[in-house]
C-alpha cells in the first residue's frame, strides 16, 4: 500500500468459494480508482485511490453483482474529554438516553394536571 492509496476489507456474509467471488469481481480490475484487490477466504481486500472512489462506492459495486456482505458494526469515535465536568455531563446524558429514551423524568410530571 502506498501513501496515496487506502485499503478496505469487506467480509462476505455466506461461505462462497473463492472462484465464485473472483468471477463476480472481475470488473474491479477495470474500475476507476481500484489499484488492486485480493480475496482470502470470506474476505475481500481492495486497495483504492480515495481521490477517485470511496469505500461506500466500492461496497455498493460489490453488492450490485450479488455478493452479500456482512454489516459493519458502528464504532463510536468519541474523543476523551479533558474537562471532568464535561465528561460527567456526557456520561449523564448517555445514561439518561439509555434509561429514559425520549421520555421525561417522573418527577417532572408529578404535580401537573393533564388537560
Amino acid at each position: 500500500m502506498s501513501e496515496f492509496t487506502n485499503q478496505v476489507e469487506f467480509k462476505v456474509n455466506d461461505e462462497c468459494d473463492s472462484k465464485t467471488i473472483i468471477s463476480s469481481l472481475g470488473f474491479l480490475e477495470n474500475t476507476a480508482g481500484v489499484e488492486d484487490f485480493n480475496i482470502v477466504g470470506n474476505a475481500i481486500t481492495v486497495e483504492y485511490y480515495q481521490q477517485l472512489t470511496s469505500k461506500n462506492e466500492l461496497k455498493e459495486l460489490i453488492e450490485k453483482v450479488g455478493i452479500d456482505l456482512k454489516q459493519e458494526e458502528e464504532k463510536k469515535d468519541i474523543k476523551k474529554e479533558k474537562n471532568p465536568f464535561k465528561r460527567y455531563i456526557s456520561k449523564l446524558a448517555e445514561s439518561n438516553a439509555k434509561n429514559l429514551g425520549n421520555q421525561r423524568l417522573d418527577c417532572c410530571d408529578m404535580n401537573k394536571k393533564n388537560y
